[in-house]
């Protein structure tokens, strides 16, 4: 059976060590080609629990952490000041938004609505926030990428269906990134925005 736990602030500090090695293993892999290390993962996160309405969803199948998923406030300064700003140029209020982060399904998992019930619970936690609209960011990679595979299937259908629409508002972002030659470098990736009113 599948449960899900929600966290906020500082109560997601015991799962700080399993999700910094959720996002090690699944941002490695395409579209994100993240070649990260655990001490800044577990350091990243930490800002997490300063931020009050910071949220953390864990689902579980039994004991079994199977999925995690996160969210703060857009106008957090854990965010920067660089998207805020976009926002602003773009007509948008940074204090109307509250951010999706990371959405990490283990692969035996997808494909059981675990990620349409995480993105509901998210929206709902915002919505008692008092947020208007929710954002998220996701990498964008060429079609013909060396290193895509032929298996891969993009999420912006589900996103789409979810409700999301993608802006015309695009930031990059420089990572380790796993290069096609197996190497990694340190490159710049671009993100673009996705929101929905709620």
């Amino acid at each position: 059976m599948i449960t899900f736990e929600r966290l906020i602030g500082k109560e997601i500090e015991p799962y700080v060590e399993q999700f910094a090695w959720f996002r090690l293993n699944d941002f490695k892999e395409f579209p994100y080609l993240y070649d990260g290390n655990l001490e800044h993962e577990r350091e990243n996160f930490q800002k997490y629990m300063d931020e009050e309405q910071s949220l953390l969803i864990v689902a579980k199948d039994g004991e079994k952490v199977i999925a995690v998923s996160t969210g703060i406030p857009f106008d957090s300064p854990f965010m920067g000041k660089e998207s805020a700003d976009l926002f602003l140029q773009n007509g948008l209020n940074p204090k109307d938004f509250y951010y999706f982060a990371e959405t990490i399904i283990l692969p035996e998992y997808r494909g059981q609505a675990i990620g349409r019930d995480l993105y509901k619970m998210k929206e709902d936690f915002a919505r008692e926030m008092g947020y208007k609209e929710v954002c998220f960011i996701a990498v964008e990679r060429e079609e013909d990428h060396p290193l895509r595979p032929d298996t891969y299937k993009s999420p912006k259908n589900f996103w789409g269906h979810l409700g999301y629409e993608k802006l015309d508002i695009s930031v990059s972002f420089e990572y380790p990134t796993i290069q096609a030659s197996g190497k990694t470098e340190m490159a710049s990736n671009l993100m673009f925005f996705w929101k929905k009113k709620i």
